[in-house]
């Protein structure tokens, strides 16, 4: 994807918005990296939060200032976004109240009263977008049609995330 001369930078809040469904990769035994699905609960600035279960055994050791690698891959939007960031892990009931939603409650075994639910936020401080027309596979046609009739030069937008 060519990215176009007026590319301006895109907020986090115009690349995802809670019920987002975002790869999130940590080093969750400080050897070997892993990634995992999660869903957004909340953005926030440059901030996306998730709850999650952290007896699980890639959050037991992840802490606070870990790094954290993230990606969206929205096929019907047509947006990719790449992410990097620091981790920051709440067990602050008020907090888990503020993000709590139906869906957690069928995620978590025991619904709100499971005593392993936290909050993972990860703060980010680096991040590239990648958007083309809307409109699925149909929109990725027009798109290469478009490219291959202007050599290229209006494929989409390409730039760096507002953080």
């Amino acid at each position: 994807m060519t990215a176009m001369p007026n590319d301006q930078p895109k907020h986090l809040s115009e690349l995802a918005d809670p019920g987002t469904t975002v790869m999130v990769g940590v080093c969750s035994d400080r050897s070997s990296f892993e990634s995992r699905p999660l869903t957004v609960a909340e953005v926030d600035g440059e901030q996306l939060s998730y709850l999650i279960d952290d007896s699980a055994p890639w959050a037991e050791h992840l802490g606070d200032g870990d790094q954290v690698h993230s990606t969206i891959s929205n096929d019907r939007e047509n947006t990719y976004v790449s992410l990097n960031g620091s981790a920051e892990i709440s067990r602050d009931p008020k907090r888990i109240d503020a993000l709590w939603n139906p869906f957690a409650d069928a995620y978590f075994e025991g619904g709100r009263a499971n005593p392993h639910i936290a909050v993972l936020t990860v703060r980010h401080d680096r991040g590239t977008y990648w958007a083309g027309p809307k409109g699925g596979h149909l929109g990725s046609v027009i798109s290469f049609l478009r490219a291959k009739l202007t050599d290229g030069k209006e494929t989409g937008e390409h730039g760096e995330v507002a953080l």
